[in-house]
């Protein structure tokens, strides 16, 4: 009998201070996300690149986000500030650098670990921006619905959830 490993993810959206990744803008016309269940296999090797961006993680200083130790700046510059321990990270807030706006939220749990196959999580936030005296809920649902084989033009990945 043949029984293929699960995959655990642990390390889900754990970022350390310093870390960089490059980032690879692929078009996506004409691919779907493929089937879900146990040991799948997904060909995206013929993806073209339309360039490639950077996201970088920092440590988070800023006083209007004092529960935050990790700022990440994603690939359109907004930044993004991150409370992260060994089991959750949390966004507490963005920032856009051009506009000055600030975004606050408030228990918006962004990723959980470990993670594996079959695993789910709710999670409900508030979101406020104070600038454009908007605020609401959203909820967020994250299920381990696949796992198997990831082919990417550069490289082929096993066990990917």
């Amino acid at each position: 009998m043949l029984l293929s490993g699960q995959p655990t993810v642990t390390n889900n959206e754990f970022y350390n201070i310093g870390d960089e990744f490059q980032l690879v803008n692929s078009g996506l016309t004409g691919f779907t996300t493929g089937a879900s269940g146990a040991s799948k296999t997904w060909d995206f090797s013929t993806l073209s690149s339309s360039g490639s961006s950077m996201l970088s993680v920092a440590h988070d200083t800023t006083s209007g986000f004092s529960t935050s130790n990790l700022l990440i700046t994603l690939p359109n510059g907004l930044k993004e500030h991150v409370q992260a321990n060994s089991t959750d990270s949390y966004i507490n807030g963005m920032m856009d650098p051009v506009s000055g706006t600030l975004t606050f939220y408030n228990n918006y749990d962004n990723s959980k670990r470990p993670f594996s196959y079959l695993t789910s999580y709710v999670d409900s936030y508030e979101v406020n921006i104070p600038a454009s005296s908007s605020a609401g809920m959203g909820h967020l649902t994250v299920t381990g619905d696949a796992y198997g084989t990831l082919k990417l033009p550069n490289g082929t990945y096993n066990n990917v959830l």
